[in-house]
């Protein structure tokens, strides 16, 4: 006996009253009057409606793979069948319905895809509705700031930041590559880890022209690489400073001469350290100051009667 169940008889008027329907309660009722002449029937069909309700759905977050399918899955119930509303709404998106189950299906699911898809359900008797967060998850972007310092003859020193998109996967590893610019193959370094932002690369030519670039990788692959915008050529940040000028002799005596000169021109990138001061006689060129000479005079002494020397001087 169930105590939501009763029946109410007045006079010739029988009712049968249901309080708090349930889905169950939904059928066709037979009522049969019987005396002792015979008997008579009716029946009756009663729609019992319920709202919607969302029984069991695909977890969220949903992290899928670009280019793969994106699949959502609702349980649902609710009577009569709930109208079905995604939002927002996608021409790419495959929506299918049954009694028990509604789906929303992307094939090739794209980045621009990802974001919030809401589902709501409406009948006559109400409405429910629930969100899911879709996570396109797809290579890195390019790592950003790329820059090249410390440029010597062998070597320069490589450092960046991590791009602004990991792909929604972490990043694992960046990779430094360069090229000689008169080759068409680029070559790699080593696997580098995800906290490494700098590069000390030390397999260089003297005097040949390099580019350079790099590239962050995640479960799902490579980004596309950054690349320094003007190749560099390996030399030391500075060059041999040019000759000293007007190199001239005065104050000439039996045993020695003063010298003269102008500084270079060109001191290289580097401020001039000194000069060395050389005299030859017999064709062999020797020191004619043991020491870097500072200034840009000196006066020789000890020299021997009668030779012819010749003079010169380099700037260090």
């Amino acid at each position: 006996q169930d105590n939501r169940i009763k029946f109410d008889v007045t006079g010739d008027t029988v009712k049968l009253i249901i309080s708090e329907t349930l889905p169950t309660d939904a059928g066709t009722y037979e009522l049969i009057a019987e005396n002792a002449l015979g008997s008579i029937d009716c029946t009756a069909k009663m729609i019992v409606h319920s709202p919607p309700i969302i029984v069991n759905s695909t977890p969220s977050p949903i992290n899928v793979p670009v280019g793969q399918v994106l699949y959502i899955s609702c349980e649902v119930t609710g009577y009569p069948r709930p109208e079905m509303i995604w939002e927002p709404a996608n021409d790419r998106a495959r929506t299918e319905q049954s009694d028990t189950f509604v789906t929303l299906s992307i094939s090739k699911v794209r980045v621009n895809e990802s974001g919030f898809y809401k589902l709501i359900l409406k009948n006559v008797a109400g409405t429910a509705e629930t969100s899911f967060d879709v996570r396109v998850q797809n290579v890195p972007q390019p790592v950003r700031n790329l820059k090249i310092d410390n440029i010597t003859a062998e070597s320069c020193h490589i450092k960046w930041e991590a791009p602004l998109d990991d792909g929604g996967l972490p990043i694992n590893s960046y990779f430094v590559e360069y090229r000689d610019m008169r080759r068409s193959q680029y070559v790699r370094s080593e696997r580098l880890s995800s906290e490494t932002f700098n590069y000390e690369l030390n397999r260089l030519t003297k005097g040949s022209k390099y580019t350079v670039r790099v590239l962050a990788e995640n479960k799902l692959g490579q980004s596309e690489p950054t690349e320094i915008v003007e190749p560099f050529i390996a030399k030391n940040p500075f060059d041999v400073p040019s000759a000293p000028r007007e190199l001239k002799v005065s104050g000439v005596t039996r045993s020695s001469c003063q010298l003269q000169w102008l500084p270079p021109n060109n001191d290289g990138g580097a401020p001039i350290q000194g000069y060395i001061v050389e005299r030859q006689t017999e064709k062999r060129w020797i020191r004619a100051i043991p020491t870097l000479v500072q200034g840009t005079t000196v006066q020789l002494v000890d020299l021997i009667e009668g030779t012819i020397y010749d003079f010169r001087v380099a700037a260090v």
